[in-house]
């Protein structure tokens, strides 16, 4: 499954900045939405109740901000170094 990311914020928002480096350093492309600019996306955060920036989607579900973001990308990385075996059978209970 691809991944899409979004992320809505404005120019003078550091941590608008700081999401967005933090995306790319791990290769992952998003579609960024200037607030200021786009007064739909504006609205769309305002009847949503969210009122800070920045505010990262991936898939259409809110993530949070840049630690929230952060926080997601760190245990994937973890998660990808785990190494498990996918059939579980082994662990289960034999019904007899």
């Amino acid at each position: 499954m691809s991944e899409h990311w979004v992320v809505l914020g404005h120019e003078q928002c550091s941590y608008c900045h700081k999401v967005r480096d933090l995306l790319k350093l791990h290769g992952k492309e998003h579609t960024y939405f200037n607030i200021r600019q786009d007064v739909v996306m504006k609205e769309f955060l305002v009847a949503n109740g969210l009122t800070s920036v920045p505010q990262v989607f991936l898939n259409g579900f809110l993530l949070g901000g840049y630690e929230a973001t952060e926080n997601y990308l760190s245990v994937v990385e973890i998660v990808g170094q785990l190494s498990f075996p996918l059939d579980n059978s082994a662990h289960q209970k034999d019904p007899s």
